[in-house]
């Protein structure tokens, strides 16, 4: 994405997590990377502090607070990891570095799964909003019966489809860069229902609740997920070496609006807050409706960008018949495009079914966050910089600390996958 004539500026593609972003290394000022370390950062998962802070109460707010100094500091040893060797740019080549091909493979299939997680929580959604807007939009068939929880979601992944075939997503990049304005706009939204239109912020919050904080700290750490992308935004600095500066900023602005989300929708609503508190709104308000309009094109203007980092991967591991092996021509060219269309239609396939099958949003993302998100957030990190830096005589008080914190986030994810899982099969 070019920046006038002499800059490139890295895309904040703010996708919780997966995508690959458009940069050039070495080009990024301090301000370019913050703006794309906030729009990493800020996504679905703030919809879900209301309710986290509802279910988790006013003490549940030092999980949030945990997370977010924990997720720091790993995403800073993990930009340590990154400067020990020249070129080293993304996740996978940081596993590559401490446990050589093994841990290359390893971490990708980690990446892929977060991603798919990611694709499934897009899903949900997408279909949580459309079932708001289009309460009755079912199909009544002698055939068929499809209610609107099956029919709008179908619906929504058989439009975006042609989108998601095409392999040239260029012209994509302009739409990710009203992915922070969006996510603020929708925050505006819910502070002017408060404030404006009259519903005020009366609920009270109890002070803990700690049988949901299990469950409260999957949806937190979901929040802050977004390690896979760092890399590559630590990599395109000028300056590497302001990169500490940029990830505190970036999560302290990150904490301040997910703490402010969390208190008004809180507030507004009390015990009838939904697991996204667009959801909440009254439907009569007209801000509703732009919000949920918002939420309905958010997943879908995402899907491209998020479906093509995992097909390339996925599209790489077919091989080419023997017949196309020996070189290129129309043949070949064909084969790729009919491989990448079944390729990315298959993904999104696995999409719909996973959320068709899981009703809960935010049952899934606190999964998502305990088991996927705190392992690429928090644990490995912690272990890569153990292995990378514990022969290299690193400060005691940095390995110490980097333990405590691989530490709790095992425990935080053992406790909170256990939790979500077994509110899955309630």
């Amino acid at each position: 994405m070019e920046c006038g004539s002499k800059e490139r500026l890295l895309v904040p593609q703010d996708l919780e997590h997966g995508d690959e972003l458009q940069e050039e290394q070495g080009r990024s000022s301090f301000f370019q990377a913050l703006f794309n370390n906030v729009g990493t950062l800020v996504g679905l998962g703030m919809l879900s502090c209301p309710y986290s802070l509802h279910n988790g109460g006013w003490l549940g707010l030092i999980v949030l607070f945990s997370c977010g100094a924990i997720f720091c500091y790993t995403a800073y040893i993990l930009a340590r990891c990154l400067g020990s060797k020249p070129g080293t740019s993304t996740f996978q080549q940081v596993g590559a570095l401490a446990f050589g091909r093994t841990g290359r493979i390893f971490v990708a299939a980690i990446v892929d799964l977060e991603i798919l997680g990611t694709l499934v929580g897009f899903t949900i959604s997408l279909r949580d909003n459309l079932v708001r807007i289009f309460p009755h939009a079912g199909v009544h068939l002698p055939w068929l019966e499809l209610a609107p929880t099956q029919f709008l979601p179908i619906a929504g992944v058989l439009a975006v489809l042609p989108i998601i075939w095409v392999r040239d997503l260029s012209w994509l990049s302009y739409v990710s860069l009203g992915g922070i304005a969006t996510y603020l706009i929708i925050v505006l939204g819910v502070l002017w229902a408060g404030i404006v239109d009259g519903i005020g912020f009366h609920h009270s919050i109890a002070l803990v609740n700690p049988t949901k904080l299990a469950e409260v700290a999957g949806l937190y750490a979901f929040c802050y997920s977004g390690h896979v992308i760092l890399p590559r935004i630590y990599s395109s600095m000028k300056d590497p070496s302001q990169y500490p500066k940029v990830a505190a900023l970036s999560f302290s602005i990150a904490t301040l609006i997910y703490a402010v989300v969390a208190i008004a929708g809180a507030t507004m609503f009390g015990s009838s807050i939904q697991s996204q508190v667009t959801l909440s709104l009254p439907k009569e308000l007209a801000v509703a409706k732009l919000v949920l309009f918002l939420m309905v094109l958010i997943p879908l203007t995402k899907y491209a960008l998020v479906v093509n980092t995992l097909a390339v991967h996925m599209e790489s591991l077919i091989p080419s018949p023997p017949s196309l092996s020996g070189g290129g021509g129309g043949g070949g060219g064909a084969w790729r495009s009919w491989s990448s269309v079944s390729v990315r239609s298959a993904i999104m396939a696995v999409v719909l079914l996973l959320a068709l099958a899981v009703p809960a949003f935010e049952t899934t993302v606190a999964l998502i966050g305990s088991g996927i998100s705190v392992t690429t957030c928090v644990i490995l990190p912690a272990i890569f910089f153990v292995k990378i830096f514990g022969a290299r005589g690193a400060p005691r008080h940095e390995l110490t600390l980097t333990v405590i914190f691989g530490v709790a986030g095992v425990v935080l994810g053992i406790v909170g996958t256990v939790s979500s899982i077994r509110k899955l099969a309630r």
